[in-house]
C-alpha cells in the first residue's frame, strides 16, 4: 500500500481532486485540534474563574455595603461639600455627579400619549420626528418577485448584488470517528 502524500505548503498549487481531498482532510484535522485546544483552555479558565469567585463576591459585597454607608453620610452632611460636588479623601473621593438630562413621562402618561398631544398642538409639531429611509429589503423583494426591473433600479441609483463566497465545511464527526478508531 502506497502512502498518500501530505500537502502542507500554502504555496503549492493543487490540480487534482485527490489533492483537494487531502487538504480538506488536513483542514478538518486542524479544526478538530483547534476545538480540542479551545475546550481544554475553556476548562482551565472556568476552573480559575471558579477558584476566584468567592473572593471576588466577598469584595463586591464589601464594596456595596460600605458604599451605602458612605452615601448615607454624604447625603446627611451637605456642609462637607460646600460649593463643590465632591470631597477628597486620602484614598479617594466621594461626590455627586449630575447626569445627562432625560425626558420622563409624568405619572399616568406614556410617550404614545405625549406624541398624540404634541401632534395636536400648534407648537408641538416641531418636536415630532418622522424618520425617512430607503426600504432596502422592500426593493430587493420587489426585484426578486420580478415586479421591479434592473432598469428601474438604475433610475434611482441602485442595483441588487449578491456575493458568492467560497467555503470549506469539514465533516468533523467523520474525522473525529477516524481519530478515535486510530487511537483504539
Amino acid at each position: 500500500m502506497t502512502k498518500k502524500p501530505r500537502i502542507r505548503s500554502t504555496e503549492q498549487i493543487i490540480v487534482t481532486r485527490e489533492e483537494a481531498e487531502l487538504l480538506v482532510n488536513d483542514i478538518a484535522l486542524a479544526e478538530n485540534r483547534r476545538r480540542a485546544l479551545n475546550a481544554e483552555m475553556d476548562e482551565k479558565i472556568l476552573a480559575i474563574r471558579e477558584s476566584y469567585t468567592p473572593a471576588l463576591d466577598q469584595c463586591s459585597s464589601d464594596i456595596k455595603a460600605k458604599s451605602v454607608i458612605v452615601q448615607a453620610w454624604a447625603e446627611s452632611a451637605p456642609e462637607e461639600f460646600s460649593k463643590k460636588k465632591h470631597v477628597k479623601f486620602y484614598a479617594g473621593a466621594v461626590g455627586f455627579r449630575t447626569g445627562t438630562p432625560k425626558l420622563k413621562t409624568l405619572s399616568g402618561w406614556t410617550f404614545a400619549r405625549v406624541l398624540e398631544k404634541l401632534q395636536s398642538l400648534a407648537w408641538g409639531a416641531a418636536f415630532v420626528r418622522v424618520k425617512s429611509e430607503v426600504d432596502k429589503e422592500g426593493l430587493i423583494a420587489q426585484v426578486s418577485q420580478g415586479i421591479l426591473q434592473p432598469a428601474e433600479l438604475r433610475e434611482i441609483g441602485v442595483k441588487v448584488e449578491q456575493d458568492e463566497a467560497f467555503y470549506i465545511e469539514p465533516d468533523l464527526t467523520v474525522i473525529q470517528d477516524r481519530l478515535s478508531q486510530e487511537a483504539a
